[in-house]
């Protein structure tokens, strides 16, 4: 992406210390870059702790690509993903650009409010086709997890993760999924190349534009998580739809990241499952419910309401 806005495209990278670098192109060959240093904020490196993943570019629904202006002021802004807590927790920030398209300057950043995944690598594409930026990911559990933009283009909000799907069944490849979203074969709909800990680079072509919806409710057959009530008043409880039997573990998070409780029922049998959180809210608030069954994991949100 054109970082400094020269009309050259540049390379922002991550690294495994949590650093992230700048490399600025100066002409048109594959190695006219200068290595520039860590992009800064506040006046210091930004140290993410582990794995940074920064997030550049906004890829629209037709393939084409612009700078990533994530609340919509004109300026170029950085979303970064990074390893977090386990399994999942605060790993997605986003440093709004507080200079110049030319020169970004950042000071500080906004923890984006969700459910992600540990060493939580993202990318920012209108993957549904609706006109909205939405985060595709890739995580250490081998996935590649969809969350739709549910808020506005100058504020965007996101709703539970949707692990990706190809040829009917999830994407479940060896380990530390990193994704890249473009239209690889020119058809006009936005496909996939993911890379895993093995070393390898895969290409998923979309067939048909767009995501399919999630269930409402629970359906057969299927490993499905739905509140139920939404929003909620008081204690909040959720409907788990088992297709077989399997041991189950649901864990709660605030908007946040942080841990609010859990709980592991173990053995459920095949079928419909009412299950009561333990959350006791003390006022209104966003919480994130994530379910781990059978090897799959899902993710429901949950407004609750204060009592």
């Amino acid at each position: 992406m054109d970082w400094n806005d020269d009309g050259l495209e540049d390379l922002i990278v991550g690294d495994r210390n949590g650093y992230i670098h700048y490399f600025r192109r100066t002409g048109s060959g594959v190695n006219d870059l200068t290595d520039e240093g860590y992009v800064e904020s506040g006046g210091s490196a930004i140290d993410v702790g582990s794995n940074g993943a920064p997030a550049c570019v906004y890829v629209h629904a037709d393939g084409s690509r612009e700078r990533l202006d994530w609340n919509e002021d004109g300026l170029c802004d950085m979303l970064v993903g990074l390893q977090g807590s386990y399994p999942s927790g605060s790993n997605l920030r986003i440093y709004l650009n507080e200079g110049s398209n030319d020169n970004p300057v950042f000071n500080g950043y906004e923890n984006i409010p969700g459910d992600y995944g540990y060493r939580f690598c993202p990318q920012v594409a209108d993957l549904n086709g609706d006109g909205k930026k939405d985060v595709v990911a890739g995580n250490n559990d081998a996935n590649i997890v969809y969350y739709e933009n549910v808020g506005t283009n100058a504020s965007p909000q996101f709703g539970s993760g949707v692990n990706l799907q190809a040829g009917g069944s999830t994407i479940d490849l060896y380990a530390g999924t990193r994704l890249w979203v473009d239209d690889w074969n020119s058809d006009g709909l936005l496909d996939l190349l993911v890379s895993d800990y093995d070393g390898y680079v895969y290409v998923y072509l979309q067939s048909a534009e767009g995501i399919a919806e999630e269930a409402s409710t629970p359906l057969d057959g299927i490993l499905a998580l739905t509140a139920v009530s939404n929003p909620c008043r008081g204690n909040p409880s959720v409907s788990l739809s088992l297709p077989s039997a399997m041991d189950v573990e649901l864990v709660v998070y605030d908007c946040s990241g942080r841990r609010l409780g859990s709980i592991e029922p173990g053995g459920l049998s095949a079928g419909q499952h009412l299950l009561d959180l333990p959350v006791q809210p003390a006022g209104s608030g966003v919480i994130f419910v994530t379910c781990r069954a059978g090897g799959t994991v899902v993710t429901e949100r949950i407004t609750v309401l204060a009592p």
